[in-house]
């Protein structure tokens, strides 16, 4: 019975000193025009961090691992980043001023946040999952927003989406569905 203790304890001390190793956090801090970030993170518990302040920026993230956490920050105009995210309960929050963003959430328990000012903004998120959420704020003008929800059992309520718009001419879908 002894061995089998230890036998035990020294499996969970691995597993445990492996799940530690597996956290990985990224971060970026771009000025200028015309830069360009490309992100690809493995691993449970995993952050990025991404600032990009000037015209024309680039940033594409590809964040894979449950509970994982994605911020962005673009500041200024003509940006466009491309964010996808698998594994189960990850989050995106970010603010952006007169850019493109693209999210993908591919899990359960999906959350998002992202504000964006100025004119012409545009998102496009998609969640697959069941138990997401995704909430949308643009204040300006010529905003664009596209929330889709999808993946989840049928009978039961799985979705949570909330589109804020402020301003002249904007416009913003929202699709939930298996």
């Amino acid at each position: 019975m002894q061995a089998t203790r230890t036998i035990l304890a020294a499996a969970i001390s691995v597993l445990l000193i492996n799940h530690a190793y597996a956290v990985n956090e990224s971060t970026q801090d771009q000025t200028g025009s015309d830069n360009c970030a490309n992100v690809f993170q493995r691993g449970e518990d995993s952050s990025i961090s991404q600032r990009q302040s000037g015209t024309g920026n680039v940033a594409d993230v590809v964040e894979s691992g449950g509970f994982s956490t994605f911020s962005f920050t673009q500041d200024s105009t003509g940006n466009v980043l491309t964010a996808e995210q698998g594994g189960r309960s990850t989050t995106v929050v970010g603010r952006s001023t007169g850019n493109d963003n693209r999210v993908e959430q591919g899990f359960d328990g999906s959350s998002l946040i992202i504000d964006q000012n100025g004119t012409a903004n545009e998102i496009d998120v998609v969640q697959m999952g069941y138990y997401s959420s995704g909430t949308v704020e643009q204040v300006g003008t010529e905003n664009y927003a596209s929330l889709v929800q999808t993946g989840a059992w049928d009978n039961m309520q799985q979705y949570d989406a909330t589109i804020m718009q402020y301003g002249t001419g904007n416009s913003a879908f929202v699709t939930q569905g298996p």
